[in-house]
């Protein structure tokens, strides 16, 4: 959580940013309110690279399935 505390996200963005974990600015666009007035492209990619590196990947659908 200290990790993404300076790009000032509302509690839901960030509890939708860990159960969804988005890869791409796209995913990322659909939880971020207002995300291109907000932030910057630098900022988007930082936050998509703390996602990254910080939380692990979501499964895939086929095992979600399974289990």
């Amino acid at each position: 959580m200290s990790a993404i505390a300076p790009f000032a996200l509302e509690k839901g963005e960030l509890l939708q940013i860990i159960n969804e974990r988005p890869e791409t600015i796209a995913e990322l666009d659909c939880i971020v309110e207002e995300m291109e007035t907000r932030f910057d492209e630098e900022k988007i990619e930082k936050i998509l690279e703390v996602v990254k590196s910080t939380l692990p990947k979501r499964p895939k659908e086929e095992e979600a399935v399974a289990a």
